[in-house]
């Protein structure tokens, strides 16, 4: 992964990245700005906590592998929070779940991959039984 061979590099986006944002929205008229994190922030939720509730604070290793992403998502949410307490900066944090892009697998077993491989092995269109009702896609959103 790109993060991993990059970690102080992807720590710096994140949070510096964040960081310069929320300062232009501070000091320039806006109507509000978008943070973009992840729901990486909420690292292993174990069974129980799944589905994931906003409430959920979080099991993350702040030195395993993906923590230079996981731990700076949580930071720039943090300074999101701290913007909009302190100056009134207009933030709204979304956290994408199972998002799909360039560079990713069709077969990582990530249900977005996993939706696209079975439409175009199958004869099923999106919303056909058998397996539409058993896959979720989540969009977490908090202000």
């Amino acid at each position: 992964m790109f993060y991993q061979q990059h970690p102080l590099e992807t720590i710096d986006v994140n949070v510096r990245g964040t960081r310069n944002l929320l300062e232009t929205c501070r000091t320039q008229p806006v109507r509000a700005m978008l943070h973009l994190s992840t729901s990486e922030i909420y690292g292993d939720p174990s069974a129980d906590a799944n589905p994931t509730r906003e409430s959920y604070r979080g099991f993350v290793s702040c030195t395993g592998p993906r923590a230079c992403y996981d731990e700076s998502k949580r930071l720039s949410e943090t300074q999101c929070a701290i913007y909009h307490q302190k100056h009134g900066v207009p933030v709204k944090v979304g956290r994408p779940f199972n998002m799909y892009g360039p560079g990713q697998r069709i077969d990582d077993r990530q249900i977005v991959p996993d939706l696209n491989k079975l439409q175009a092995l199958s004869e099923f269109a999106p919303s056909d039984p058998p397996w539409f009702p058993t896959f979720e896609l989540n969009f977490q959103c908090s202000s």
